[in-house]
């Protein structure tokens, strides 16, 4: 039974490392899309800036794909969030069983220690942060397109 746990607790820590580097991925990726985005957005700003309502139409909607870029980023942060707190919660879960007498339970420990403590004292984690950067993206991103809207509303060119 022990060769078998130890197995099954093998296998989960790969599978949610394996989640972790995958998120981490997803979120350069993200990063990246949304650097060349707003390199776009500045480099018609910058030189198109008398080109009139065709590009300020352009920063507009340049501006709203932004905005669904960074809906779609927080949704596969958020799932894999979810995916990667369940495999913890299922090692968390081995570690307290007693047949894993031996082990020195160091998901636990971490989450206790680490984790745990750290909330309760009000810290907020590198993937809190992580989580928090597309909805600061969205605000910006909505800022500079209501800013082009009213100015294509109004006239002013």
């Amino acid at each position: 039974m022990e060769n078998r746990s130890f197995e099954e607790y093998r296998l989960i820590t790969e599978s949610a490392q394996f989640l972790t580097e995958r998120r981490q991925h997803a979120s350069q990726i993200y990063t990246s899309i949304n650097v060349a985005v707003f390199s776009v957005i500045l480099f018609i700003a910058k030189d198109f800036k008398d080109e009139g309502w065709m590009t300020m139409a352009s920063v507009f909607s340049i501006c709203v794909m932004g905005i669904l870029i960074c809906l779609a980023w927080r949704a596969i942060i958020r799932k894999y969030a979810h995916l990667i707190d369940f495999k913890y919660r299922q090692l968390r879960a081995i570690e307290a069983r007693q047949d894993m007498g031996w082990s020195h339970k160091i998901c636990s420990r971490e989450w206790k220690e680490v984790y745990q403590t750290d909330w309760d004292n009000g810290k907020e984690s590198f993937s809190n942060i992580e989580k928090q950067m597309p909805g600061v993206l969205i605000w910006l991103y909505g800022a500079g397109g209501l800013v082009v809207l009213f100015f294509l509303i109004a006239g002013f060119f």
